[in-house]
């Protein structure tokens, strides 16, 4: 077996990936970074809407840090870790703005920052890229290319095609990782005394997503069978505007604050029957369970509602016209027609516990970007997650960094032999032909019991067909190396999937974007967090309460 050595492993290489790469180079670190497929490629963040919530002083006078802190901490209902959000709005602006160092082009007007504001933030502090280089559904290239090209210079080590199976683990301090080569078809250890794990979320769970394919729910499943706990994984942001016909496009939120209107099959403007105040500028929670509500009570559009952009005159064209030549090319005209749109599962708020500085319980181990839980609590503001990225991307890297340490390769070796031997023996297992079926077995489970509107009754049912599954996967296990990686990506997803039915299980109360048909309302005394350990072939959840704030409290509400 081939033993790699590093000073600093990063798994994988999206934004928050690159940008702890990034700076544990520039703090003098020998930096690995393994990514699933192409650096620049891989990842969520190539298919991302690249709107960056930031408070940037000088900008927008009215806003500040605290407001920034109010608003991310009401739009996750109030269970969001205080001190990770403190985190992010304390260093949006300049983690942000320091990304033009790298080549980043913000959208501009008449030469100044010009941002939006998006559902849930009470000022415009939305600061888009400029994607008018970048195809319609790859936008996020505008943000992946400059911190690629960014880490090749730097002198970042990249190992592309290649997949972390385990984190290599010594007491409680991790010293490396089994690694499998896609290219090779052989398996690797790697030797180094840190790791940042940012290897994304696993929105692949649902039979509709609109993120890229290769976001297995690794970094949940990494963690789970490190002994980690996750935090906040029942809590499933949907993206409310997903066109899926006649092609797959995202239709970004920030949309509405520029006179975008959700209408149902009667031309009806229902939005402010769910929120009277912010009506189409509600958060994205409140539009899904608002969409979902719709379709359910019979006035829907098909499997969605319309999203009727007619008001928006000239910025549609200015801010929206790759969307609007994308639809254009298939014959719907945006400034006289609206179009179909349903919600599609698109960012999940929970993964690893972890603290300001992205540690976690396992020394050595520091974790950022969508595979990290705390910072959104129960539903993500527009803009959050890609700040999130380089917020705690930056302060994961310069953490790894810090740890002096030395490679320990002959125990990494002994280790990684071991985690091999305690794989299931190969079986009769066809491949890529079972690993796409029980894939897609997952899917629908998921999507019929666990997605927006689940019950006990659905939940205990996908419990029981989830672990029928992980029975059924474990023999399925190929005896060809070829096609080891599609089956071991869906032990990933049946891993988290049973985790997750088990956090929606605990939490018996309807909060953000998380809704039990059986306990409708928000119930004060679920104010507080689900975790989750796997121990002994068991996932085990505990909820842990927190105090409960003046402004939820003055909202009224059951408990």
């Amino acid at each position: 077996m081939r033993v790699l050595t590093t000073h600093v492993l990063v798994i994988g290489s999206g934004a928050a990936g690159m940008r702890a790469a990034l700076e544990a180079r520039r703090a003098g670190s020998e930096v690995l970074l393994i990514c699933k497929r192409r650096l620049g490629r891989s990842g969520n963040t190539v298919v991302a809407v690249t709107n960056f919530a930031a408070y940037v002083p000088g900008v927008f006078p009215e806003d500040s840090v605290e407001a920034f802190i109010h608003d991310t901490m009401a739009g996750g209902r109030y269970i969001n870790r205080h001190d990770l959000v403190e985190t992010l709005a304390n260093e949006s602006g300049r983690r942000v703005m320091e990304l033009e160092q790298w080549g980043v082009q913000f959208f501009t007007r008449n030469g100044r920052l010009a941002p939006t504001q998006s559902p849930g933030h009470s000022f415009p502090r939305s600061y888009r890229l400029d994607t008018s280089q970048q195809p319609p559904n790859l936008s996020g290239l505008a943000l992946t290319n400059p911190l690629a090209a960014a880490c090749r210079k730097a002198g970042v080590c990249v190992l592309e095609n290649m997949v972390v199976i385990d984190f290599l683990v010594d007491g409680q301090q991790v010293i490396g990782a089994l690694a499998f080569d896609r290219q090779r078809q052989e398996f690797l250890a790697v030797a180094s005394p840190t790791i940042v794990l940012a290897g994304g979320g696993g929105t692949a769970l649902f039979k509709r997503h609109n993120n890229t394919t290769d976001l297995s729910a690794d970094s949940y499943a990494l963690a789970l069978r490190a002994g980690l706990e996750l935090v906040d994984l029942e809590f499933v942001q949907f993206f409310p505007t997903m066109v899926f016909r006649p092609l797959r496009l995202t239709m970004e939120t920030t949309m509405f604050g520029f006179g975008a209107v959700l209408r149902n099959c009667a031309g009806e403007a229902f939005m402010h029957r769910y929120d009277p105040v912010r009506g189409n500028m509600a958060t994205r929670d409140t539009m899904v369970a608002a969409i979902f509500n719709e379709v359910r009570e019979g006035r829907g559009v098909e499997d969605g509602v319309w999203l009727d952009c007619r008001e928006m005159g000239a910025r549609l064209d200015e801010r929206y016209g790759h969307l609007v030549k994308s639809l254009a090319d298939k014959g719907i005209d945006l400034h006289r027609e609206p179009v179909i749109v349903t919600p599609a599962a698109h960012h999940i708020m929970g993964g690893v516990v972890i603290d300001p500085e992205t540690r976690t319980d396992l020394a050595g181990l520091f974790v950022a970007g969508e595979a990290a839980g705390g910072v959104h609590g129960a539903n993500r503001l527009g803009g959050n997650a890609l700040t999130e990225t380089q917020v705690f991307g930056a302060r994961a890297g310069l953490a790894a960094a810090g740890v002096n340490r030395q490679p320990k390769t002959q125990i990494v070796l002994e280790l990684a032999k071991e985690q091999l031997n305690k794989l299931p023996p190969a079986g009769s297992g066809r491949g890529n032909e079972v690993a796409a079926q029980l894939r897609q077995r997952i899917k629908e489970i998921v999507w019929k019991r666990v997605a927006v509107g689940c019950e006990e009754a659905g939940l205990l049912a996908a419990r029981t067909e989830l672990e029928l599954l992980a029975d059924e996967w474990s023999d399925s296990r190929p005896q060809d190396n070829a096609v080891f990686l599609p089956w071991w990506e869906v032990g990933n997803l049946l891993l988290t999937a049973r985790a997750m039915v088990e956090a929606s299980l605990c939490r018996r109360e309807s909060r953000g974007s998380f809704i039990r048909l059986d306990f409708p309302q928000e119930d004060h005394n679920w104010l507080g967090n689900v975790f989750l350990r796997y121990d002994g072939g068991q996932i085990k959840s505990r909820f842990q309460p927190l105090p409960k704030p003046l402004e939820l409290l003055s909202e009224g509400g059951t408990g």
